[in-house]
């Protein structure tokens, strides 16, 4: 028999059956075809998330977008004032170019104003009003939701309206007004490695008066000044002006993945700067204002005018007012605050009368009691107080003019002569002579 064990060790490696590997042909064989099939598997998916996460970012900025308009539209409509903007010029810095961008700022007077909430589970003990503070919109303290949308919270003008003492200005500056621009997004010239430094929408409210943010050297308005948010100069309080607007600017809508200027460069230097946010000016034309009331044809008067008018769009201008008046019981019955005021006036005039009497009658020039100088003075307010109504009654085509002033001088003086002794007799009829006019 033969013995065939000592040939296995002549056995070809190729032929042998055991193996204890693959060689490196066949781990590069199987990497390519594997990255192959998972590109083939993977891409289509990767597409899928990047639309996805596209659209959620579209719908995103839209609804922040519709957030930004109805509160800017919001506050420009129950404002007090809106300042024209028109030649007014906002700084904006790209690439060391600062660029003089028009219509890229608003500033208006809010009307003092009390928050609101309507909402059905707010707390019985707690009160629903609350004061609106620097927020264009605060929620309610006591409600559990944080959207005032959700918790029917509204803005209730306080009567009779007037304005705030702040004033809120829209403006577009950069996220960190220290720092120069830079956008990953939309500039072809960005630094890379450089966190993005874009262009937001920025809402701030301060005093106009403010020492640490008007910076009036140099001549220049502070309040108008192009360069406010990007002022290195130092203010009163030891920071930069640029700091201290910072401080009080809050970002309206959306701050990740948002420039709103586009730039124009020619080569590597800026060229233009156009802003995707515009505060232009608008004319209104054919604004008819609708009487809201039809008078006070329940009192007998039935061909008095409307007292309040209502426009559809509203206009402003800082040199055109109008101005209705009516009778002052009306005004005084409509305003509160006018009430409040006008007992004051009265008060004061029947003081002032009183002290004159009294003094005329401790130098001799009249003669009366305290009771008779009481009854005088309180005759004396009503006559001048209510004077130009008797003539409106007496004549009601008659115009009022200066002749109607010195007929009511004369009658408030009338009043006094009974009293009067001495030269101060001989005084009143020779002052009246002035105000006996036709």
């Amino acid at each position: 028999m033969q013995d065939t064990s000592r040939n296995i060790g002549n056995i070809p490696a190729a032929n042998r059956v055991g193996r204890g590997g693959f060689t490196l042909v066949e781990l590069l064989v199987v990497l390519a075809i594997t990255s192959l099939l998972a590109g083939l598997m993977l891409g289509p998916l990767m597409n899928s998330f990047s639309i996805t996460e596209r659209t959620r970012v579209n719908v995103r900025a839209q609804e922040a977008a519709r957030a930004t308009l109805e509160q800017v539209t919001r506050e420009i409509q129950s404002a007090i004032f809106v300042y024209d903007n028109t030649g007014q010029a906002l700084s904006v810095p790209v690439g060391g170019v600062v660029f003089e961008v028009p219509h890229s700022k608003l500033d208006l007077v809010p009307a003092r104003v009390l928050m609101h909430c309507n909402a059905p589970d707010h707390p019985s003990q707690e009160p629903r009003d609350y004061p609106r503070g620097d927020l264009a919109w605060p929620a309610c303290p006591f409600s559990e939701y944080e959207d005032p949308a959700t918790q029917s919270v509204e803005a209730r003008p306080l009567t009779p309206l007037s304005a705030d003492e702040t004033v809120i200005r829209y403006f577009i500056g950069l996220r960190d007004n220290e720092a120069p621009y830079n956008s990953s997004h939309t500039d072809q010239f960005a630094i890379a490695g450089q966190p993005d430094n874009t262009f937001l929408l920025y809402r701030a409210e301060f005093r106009p008066n403010d020492p640490d943010l008007m910076d009036n050297s140099g001549g220049q308005d502070g309040f108008s000044r192009p360069d406010f948010f990007y002022n290195t100069k130092s203010a009163p309080n030891g920071r930069t002006f640029a700091q201290n607007w910072k401080a009080i600017a809050k970002a309206v809508g959306p701050v990740k993945d948002v420039d709103l200027v586009t730039v124009e460069y020619q080569g590597t230097v800026p060229v233009s700067v156009a802003p995707s946010i515009k505060f232009v000016p608008n004319v209104v034309t054919n604004d008819v204002l609708s009487p809201t009331d039809i008078g006070r044809q329940a009192e007998g008067e039935p061909v008095s005018p409307p007292t309040t008018y209502r426009a559809t769009h509203g206009q402003w201008a800082p040199t055109f007012q109008v101005r209705l008046y009516r009778d002052i019981n009306e005004l005084l019955s409509r305003n509160r605050l006018l009430e409040t005021h006008f007992k004051r006036i009265v008060a004061r005039k029947v003081g002032t009368a009183t002290a004159i009497c009294k003094g005329l009658v401790a130098t001799g020039d009249m003669r009366a009691t305290p009771a008779e100088i009481q009854a005088l003075a309180v005759n004396m307010t009503v006559v001048a107080t209510y004077w130009l109504s008797f003539e409106f009654v007496s004549d009601p085509r008659k115009k009022i003019d200066a002749n109607s002033l010195s007929r009511g001088a004369f009658q408030v003086m009338a009043l006094a002569a009974p009293y009067l002794v001495g030269r101060s007799r001989k005084l009143f009829e020779e002052v009246s002579k002035n105000y006996l006019t036709d």
